[in-house]
């Protein structure tokens, strides 16, 4: 069913199924009132109330919703409803959000891409808290959504042991944040696309989730603490700016694409306990001189180290079995690799799209060199080697 829901300037709709909210819906005539009254910019023209009687707003009800030519959007969440699915406001660009006391659920997704300025809840509410513009759980131990103001500086409250899933996602004036020394667990994607510069974690941290600090674009330097175990995946994925991360010697994984396109990066220092490296891990660090792979790991995983330009020579421990599709493709500065007796399987192009002139050096394969040249020919394009100028096929 669609109920039609009129206000003095023109006609704006919203599908309710039952009780639910599913979609709000701007009618094409709407959207160029902006136009007609562009003296309101900078203000709060547009106030958007949910219905009484809808008690849940479901997936994609609000998606994208945008205000034009600077003008803001208020949002008021009447009292009656009590959930707010995942990505019910999913990059929408909102001035305000109201919360009635009736709100006793909200997805982790609720609020993914969006950008809101301020957030207010009501005082009554026995499960949601706001303080300065930004959401928490009642007690504030949970920090759920950072209010998106012009604020460069922000101090996370002492009370915070959690920072939620997305919680400073595309805060895009946030430079600096402190967190305090209670913060025990950082969840997914907590600063996907802030604009910190730097970041300093407390020693009492056990967990940093995926994607945390990924596409952080401004930020240069990371310094993680003492006891966590794995660098998760796409931890620090494109942060093109990252110069350097201190990895205390606790870390024994590193995720997939954790480093992913990190073209600032020059050097690393990977424990020696490290027993796996992600697909993708390293791919597109761009300047990153050397890297000494730990000798627990087994398995060099599909373009771990691909397009690694600044590469020169790289030595395969003798734990190493596998080397994986594009391990070190387009390493164009590559000329020197010597892989160890243990590698028993070398998947294609390996090392396609590297030095010219770059020496193989098979160690312990006195027997592939006595194999018939076909034989010999399938071998090596394993390596992606067969149409270049090879200076070097060394067997020891």
């Amino acid at each position: 069913m669609k109920i039609q829901y009129n206000d003095p300037i023109d006609k704006k709709y919203f599908v309710i199924k039952r009780d639910e909210l599913c979609e709000f819906v701007l009618t094409s005539k709407h959207t160029h009132w902006w136009q007609k009254y562009p003296v309101t910019r900078g203000k709060i023209p547009f106030v958007i109330t949910v219905p009484r009687g809808v008690t849940v707003i479901k997936e994609k009800a609000f998606f994208g919703l945008k205000a034009g030519y600077g003008d803001k959007i208020r949002v008021v969440i009447s009292e009656g409803v009590r959930e707010i699915q995942a990505n019910a406001f999913a990059h929408a660009e909102i001035a305000e959000l109201v919360i009635s006391d009736t709100v006793s659920k909200i997805s982790p997704d609720a609020f993914r891409g969006a950008k809101i300025e301020h957030i207010e809840v009501d005082k009554a509410n026995f499960v949601f808290k706001s303080h300065e513009g930004s959401l928490f759980d009642k007690n504030m131990y949970t920090i759920i959504r950072y209010g998106q103001g012009a604020k460069t500086e922000y101090t996370i409250p002492q009370s915070v042991c959690t920072i939620g899933k997305r919680a400073f996602e595309n805060a895009k004036s946030l430079e600096r944040i402190t967190i305090p020394e209670g913060v025990v667990n950082i969840g997914d994607g907590a600063f996907y696309a802030s604009a910190i510069k730097e970041i300093s974690l407390p020693q009492n941290i056990k967990n940093i989730g995926q994607k945390a600090f990924a596409m952080c674009r401004s930020l240069t330097h990371a310094s993680i603490p003492h006891g966590i175990l794995s660098i998760n995946h796409k931890l620090f994925y494109g942060c093109e700016k990252l110069e350097n991360v201190d990895i205390p010697k606790t870390v024994a994984s590193i995720g997939v694409q954790a480093f992913y396109a990190c073209r600032s990066l020059s050097q690393i220092a990977v424990p020696n306990i490290v027993y796996e490296i992600g697909r993708g891990a390293f791919d597109g660090c761009t300047i990153l001189k050397a890297f000494e792979i730990p000798r627990g790991v087994k398995q060099i995983e599909e373009r771990s180290f691909a397009s690694c330009d600044c590469f020169i020579q790289i030595a395969i421990p003798d734990t190493v079995e596998k080397i994986g599709k594009e391990a070190f493709a387009t390493c164009k500065r590559l000329s020197d690799v010597k892989i160890s007796k243990s590698v028993k399987d070398v998947d294609e192009y390996a090392f396609l799209g590297c030095n010219d002139q770059i020496s193989i050096y098979l160690l312990d394969r006195g027997k592939i060199d006595s194999l018939p040249f076909n034989k010999k020919w399938n071998y090596l394009s394993k390596y992606g080697l067969i149409k270049k100028k090879i200076k070097n096929i060394i067997y020891q």
